[in-house]
């Protein structure tokens, strides 16, 4: 979804899905920007930034001008800000973002001067998915909330695939894989499992408009962040009552985009 909001803006992008493959590509392309997710596979956001800004630093040449890195989090709470700074990121832009959001951030960091046909955004590190939202599960929410999905059809453009359609499909091919790792993880009492798995399934969900289910999967990735698996059983319990539901309406709006 990023990458069709800023190709919307006339940018190049590079998408990577680790931190080792968006310091290779860096190293190879020495992008203008980077939007940098915190937790990613093989090496996360915060090592990747520093990782960068020392080879920054080393570099005898000064030619080359010192690349702009964003946060993006679905979660940003007290603290966070000071982390993001320490590592050496520039900013960061909370999920889910808004596209004149988007506009006003790439606005303040980059340049009129990068005002060409085709602008180099750099790369662009998510897990997947751009949309988060973190609201209580116990609120009443609608099982998906269309403005989420309607966003994505905005970024639509003429004579492209059906962006809503793909990322729907992404979205009921992965989630099963991921309820498998989230269980496994609470059986094995395997927290990085737990963590990672319901960290992607809590953005993902997010991404197209489940917010309950995600507000679910932020306990569970929570509860692994503090290295505690009792009682995450009972909240998969929900997961599991409440994913075949939302799985069954996407499915119906993905065969209305089907036409």
């Amino acid at each position: 979804v990023i990458q069709a909001a800023l190709e919307l803006f006339n940018y190049e992008v590079d998408m990577t899905c680790n931190g080792q493959e968006a310091l290779t590509a860096w190293l190879e392309h020495r992008h203008k920007l980077i939007f940098m997710d915190g937790q990613m596979p093989v090496m996360d956001g915060y090592e990747t930034t520093v990782r960068i800004r020392k080879t920054e630093s080393s570099c005898a040449c000064s030619s080359t001008p010192r690349t702009i890195i964003i946060a993006l989090t679905g979660h940003a709470i007290k603290g966070d800000r000071e982390k993001f700074l320490a590592a050496g990121m520039d900013d960061y832009m909370s999920k889910p973002f808004t596209i004149s959001c988007l506009k006003s951030m790439l606005e303040r960091w980059l340049p009129a001067s990068a005002s060409l046909s085709k602008r180099q955004a750099g790369v662009v590190c998510p897990d997947r998915q751009v949309g988060d939202t973190h609201p209580s599960a116990s609120e009443s929410k609608p099982l998906i909330d269309m403005s989420f999905l309607n966003n994505i059809k905005s970024l639509q453009r003429p004579g492209r695939p059906n962006l809503l359609r793909k990322v729907i499909e992404e979205y009921v091919s992965f989630a099963p894989g991921l309820m498998t790792d989230i269980r496994r993880g609470i059986v094995e009492k395997d927290t990085a499992v737990l963590i990672n798995a319901a960290h992607s399934l809590k953005s993902s969900s997010a991404n197209v408009g489940a917010s309950s289910l995600a507000a679910l999967c932020r306990q569970i990735e929570a509860m692994g962040h503090a290295h505690v698996t009792e009682g995450a059983d009972s909240v998969f319990q929900q997961i599991e009552l409440l994913y075949p539901q939302v799985y069954q309406t996407l499915a119906e709006i993905q065969q209305e985009e089907r036409g």
